[in-house]
């Protein structure tokens, strides 16, 4: 079977007008999941073309079928190929599909539904999204990219009052999909309404406007040196030259995680070049700070 159809899958895949023969109905289930390793590795053109080649072969109808008769990498199978084929006939089922307790079925037909229409599956999916810390939330990452920025942000901050802990922090990483204009306003809510350290930093993460920069200010000498580093990072983009005495504070900070991050926003700065590297190297009495700075000047500007 794969050596009578994976030719034609790549003929299709790279354009080529192609002819395929009728398909035996024994080979169906072999070329759903031929299908989908082909589809899974191709973008733009070819992958539309696959698209179209599993619909005229009627793949869609199968991968109905086998949503509910298939062994579990069938049905995964089926799940992924009616996201991809954006089949009308599978939101229903998906929907329950994803309220299942196994974590790579359910999470399977997230995905899927995001793919057929994210934004109108983002309303009936959010909530599951932020309470299910089984489910990963790098691989719905992408698909979130798909959907109108300002309908994503408005649904984050609709959810926003209603989450605490690790809901919070895991609607914080959906938020980093956003530009940034849009993800500030979540950011300022959480660091005005709560001391939870993990949401903080997650929250410090989002700051990118220069507006922002006496709000990062405040959290370069808080307790907790994982927020520290958060507040390095978010100055060095929206600090200025007048912070360049708070990042040489922060090179001879106790902990090694803030000098390292606080010697690569020094060395990224625009207006810092080799010579005045070299010369607040020379300068530092810390010998921590010297040897930070100077590993990442080997790293990102070596001579």
């Amino acid at each position: 079977m794969q050596a009578r159809w994976r030719p034609i899958l790549t003929s299709v895949a790279a354009g080529e007008a192609v002819d395929p023969p009728p398909i035996q109905e024994a080979e169906r289930r072999l070329l759903l999941g031929l299908w989908n390793h082909l589809r899974e590795s191709v973008k733009g053109d070819a992958a539309l073309q696959l698209e179209t080649l599993a619909r005229e072969l009627g793949l869609d109808a199968t991968a109905l079928a086998q949503l509910t008769t298939g062994t579990v990498p069938e049905r995964l199978f089926a799940i992924n190929t009616l996201g991809h084929l954006r089949t009308p006939a599978a939101w229903a089922p998906l929907m329950l599909l994803r309220q299942g307790e196994a974590t790579i079925m359910s999470l399977a037909a997230v995905q899927a539904l995001l793919r057929m229409d994210a934004e109108r599956a983002l309303p009936e999916l959010l909530a599951q999204i932020l309470d299910r810390d089984d489910w990963s939330i790098t691989r719905l990452l992408p698909l979130l990219k798909a959907i109108d920025p300002v309908v994503l942000q408005q649904a984050l901050l609709a959810e926003l009052p209603g989450t605490s802990g690790a809901a919070s922090r895991r609607l914080l990483i959906l938020a980093e999909v956003l530009p940034t204009e849009l993800a500030a306003p979540l950011a300022h809510q959480v660091i005005a309404s709560t001391d939870d350290e993990e949401q903080l930093a997650a929250a410090l993460r989002l700051l990118g406007d220069p507006r922002d920069a006496p709000l990062v200010r405040r959290f370069l000498s808080h307790p907790n040196w994982r927020i520290r580093v958060r507040a390095v990072s978010a100055l060095e983009k929206v600090g200025g030259e007048d912070d360049l005495p708070k990042l040489i504070t922060a090179l001879s900070d106790r902990e090694w995680w803030v000098r390292l991050r606080a010697a690569r926003a020094l060395v990224r700065l625009p207006f810092m070049d080799n010579e005045q590297l070299r010369r607040l190297q020379n300068d530092m009495q810390d010998r921590f700070a010297r040897d930070a700075l100077n590993q990442v000047m080997l790293e990102e500007r070596p001579q």
